[in-house]
């Protein structure tokens, strides 16, 4: 699998030399609890950071928040191609999702960028979870911008 998502990747790669970019989502994302967490009677309340791992990746025409997702061109499995041409204005964006919870990261996408390949590597998957493969640490999501 990991030779399959390589070689998805690396013919792009080669071609977009140095005016591509890779934007690689961190395996996981770690969280501190920021909610008062109520115990009941003769009980303390231990809140404790959580640790969420890789689910995959999006890509939004502008803010992420304002939810305007692009449909990919060749919806795959693990490789994902999105042509940006048509999508000039506003700026997009690359979103990383994670297991277990709504909080994710962003990173912008190159202004000049016309095509994303996004592919995915499952070392070790841990299974499914809300109809989404959840990836395990030696996992990853790449994006590649040209």
């Amino acid at each position: 699998m990991r030779a399959l998502a390589l070689l998805l990747l690396a013919p792009a790669m080669a071609a977009a030399q140095d005016r591509s970019t890779l934007l690689t989502c961190p395996g996981s994302l770690r969280l501190t609890p920021r909610v008062a967490l109520e115990a009941p009677a003769g009980w303390r309340a231990l809140p404790a950071p959580q640790t969420h791992w890789l689910r995959g990746a999006r890509l939004f025409s502008g803010d992420p928040a304002e939810e305007a997702e692009l449909v990919p061109d060749n919806p795959r499995p693990r490789a994902y191609r999105w042509t940006l041409a048509a999508h000039a204005a506003p700026q997009p964006w690359l979103v990383c999702a994670y297991e277990g919870t709504e909080a994710s990261i962003a990173a912008a996408v190159p202004a000049a960028a016309t095509v994303c390949l996004v592919a995915t590597y499952h070392d070790n998957a841990r299974g499914i979870r809300n109809g989404s493969v959840v990836i395990g640490p030696s996992d990853w999501v790449r994006a590649l911008c040209r």
